[in-house]
């Protein structure tokens, strides 16, 4: 079970050290100010994300996430010749985790990571914007 567990982190999640559990722990109980401007910084993301998608890609169907910073994109729409995450990688080299290893039905899904800072995520927009425009995809 352990192997099929670490093979199934396909090397996105590493260990934590203790350091990283006293930081969790201290994050859960300790509240501040701190606290209330980091989940702004996200939250934030995830409504210009939306906004951006909605306005770029209107093809493109986004599952707004509720407490969580993982969006999840629906690509059926478009029609791709692959599914959405190898098409993401090979024609705009931008990295996501594929709808399908959550199931079937996800198959044309894409799962955004948007806890970044703004820069990367406007950055990756525009490489979903270069790769349909490329391959003359109708965002």
């Amino acid at each position: 079970m352990r192997e099929t567990f670490s093979a199934s982190r396909l090397g996105m999640v590493d260990s934590v050290n203790i350091i990283g559990l006293e930081a969790t722990l201290a994050a859960y109980t300790q509240d501040g100010e701190w606290k209330t401007a980091m989940l702004r910084y996200p939250e934030s993301n995830r409504d210009f994300l939306s906004d951006e998608i909605n306005r770029r890609f209107p093809s493109i169907n986004v599952i707004k996430a509720e407490g969580t910073f993982l969006a999840w994109l629906d690509c059926t729409a478009l029609k791709l010749e692959s599914d959405p995450q190898t098409y993401f990688l090979g024609n705009g080299k931008v990295g996501f985790s594929a709808g399908s290893e959550f199931g079937p039905d996800y198959a044309n899904f894409i799962r955004l990571n948007f806890a970044c800072p703004r820069a990367l995520l406007v950055e990756g927009l525009d490489r979903i914007e270069r790769a349909l425009k490329a391959t003359n995809s109708r965002p």
